[in-house]
């Protein structure tokens, strides 16, 4: 989950990283172990493209209502209201 804008930002930079090495890999011969490479690589860049989607969408209010199902979802439900109301860490001390 990202929690801030330099979290994002570096997500968004490690999503670019990986984008570009798959492009490299496909063009490299496909025995099985690049295969598998390539399958991770796509994962993560599937994972890291939930994250930011999910972050963009708290952003922009797309998000507006949360629930809260057990203690254990507290903190993230705090991030993510947190995040969806415009708040920055500094400003929510405040």
């Amino acid at each position: 989950m990202i929690k801030n804008e330099r979290q994002y930002k570096i997500t968004k930079s490690h999503l670019d990283k990986f984008k570009k090495t798959l492009l490299n890999l496909e063009k490299n011969d496909t025995t099985p172990l690049i295969k598998l490479e390539r399958n991770a690589i796509q994962s993560q860049i599937t994972c890291l493209k939930r994250e930011i989607d999910e972050y963009d969408d708290l952003k922009s209010g797309m998000i507006p209502v949360f629930e809260l199902n057990s203690i254990d979802q507290l903190p993230n439900t705090l991030i993510k209201t947190r995040i969806s109301l415009g708040l920055n860490q500094k400003k929510l001390g405040e």
